[in-house]
């Protein structure tokens, strides 16, 4: 990651934060979805698979974000930026 211009790197710093927020709001529905698909329709239901499947990676995405916020804002935080 290169250093950046103190608002670059706190601007980046609020859109990865926000990522991570929408992200993790995403993941939580879908946690929510497949317990509701799955006690109305079961295990096997299509929409239960789909949404199973999408979860785990939205989480992940979201910790993704949340370090490169994390990334940038230490850049700040630590004056290593130009």
């Amino acid at each position: 990651m290169k250093h950046l211009r103190s608002t670059g790197a706190m601007d980046l710093a609020f859109k990865y934060l926000q990522r991570t927020s929408d992200l993790r709001e995403m993941a939580r529905h879908l946690d929510m979805e497949v317990q509701w698909y799955s006690g109305h329709f079961g295990l096997t239901d299509e929409q239960v698979k789909l949404s199973r499947e999408k979860a785990p990676q939205l989480w992940i995405a979201a910790d993704e974000a949340d370090q490169l916020a994390r990334e940038y804002r230490r850049q700040v935080l630590h004056g290593q930026v130009s």
